[in-house]
């Protein structure tokens, strides 16, 4: 073997372990990031189930979370909501967010079961499904709002929802087979048994409105939004939602 061809074979040997080189820093890059997402991911979910069940009047709990979102966003930034929608589909727990919906005060409403409270997302229209207590605590009634949604044409990350039909189920007359999120595709096909509509649709049009979801994260396992009903001067409230499998 010629000096020259030493030469190229120890030049050709340099640029292989420099490729080698810069492929395993790249993906001790990729890996390292995509650990911290992780660890953030599930800091996000442990602080939200320590705040489950509690208001937020003075907004602390929500503004610890949007801290970590923030860190969240910047290391996994989001496509537009248009290119998440398939990621969106599906059953939904609510791991914290708001508990009262009617005096906007971030208290907490006693006749919700806080533990479950599931957004069940089909194409173009989702349900908010919730058992509820009565004034004595015990199980009475398992609600079900369904709204619609549509893309807002002004914004890469929110949907318009519209409240569409209130119905519920009263405690004793549903299957107790059936699962909680198996209940909106039933009320859908008009297939679920004791199923009675709690107000018209078109009072549930007047009196709940809808309101803007800004899906700021969304992944398999883990979404984030917020929510605004119609008045602009209501701040936002924070939803953690973990998917169910």
């Amino acid at each position: 073997m010629s000096s020259i061809e030493i030469n190229k074979q120890s030049t050709g040997d340099r640029h292989d372990s420099l490729r080698f080189a810069l492929t395993l820093l790249l993906f001790s890059s990729v890996s390292m990031a995509l650990t911290e997402i992780e660890s953030l991911k599930q800091q996000i979910v442990s602080t939200a189930e320590r705040f489950k069940g509690q208001g937020d009047p003075d907004f602390s709990k929500q503004k610890q979370l949007e801290v970590l979102v923030t860190k969240l966003l910047e290391l996994n930034p989001q496509a537009p909501v248009k290119d998440r929608l398939n990621l969106l589909q599906g059953p939904w727990m609510q791991v914290w967010g708001p508990y009262e919906y009617r005096k906007n005060d971030r208290s907490v409403d006693p006749s919700l079961d806080v533990n479950n409270i599931y957004q069940v997302i089909f194409d173009g229209y989702y349900y908010n499904v919730n058992p509820n207590f009565d004034r004595n605590g015990k199980p009475s009634k398992t609600v079900l709002l369904r709204g619609e949604y549509k893309l807002d044409d002004s914004t890469d990350d929110t949907l318009i929802a519209k409240f569409t039909n209130l119905r519920e189920v009263k405690e004793g007359k549903l299957d107790s087979r059936l699962k909680l999120i198996e209940l909106p595709a039933l009320s859908e096909a008009k297939k679920l048994q004791g199923e009675r509509t709690t107000l018209p649709s078109f009072i549930v049009k007047l009196l709940f409105g809808g309101g803007r979801l800004q899906e700021v994260y969304t992944d398999e396992d883990l979404r984030i939004t917020f929510g605004t009903g119609n008045n602009e001067d209501v701040s936002n409230y924070i939803y953690i939602l973990t998917r169910v499998k």
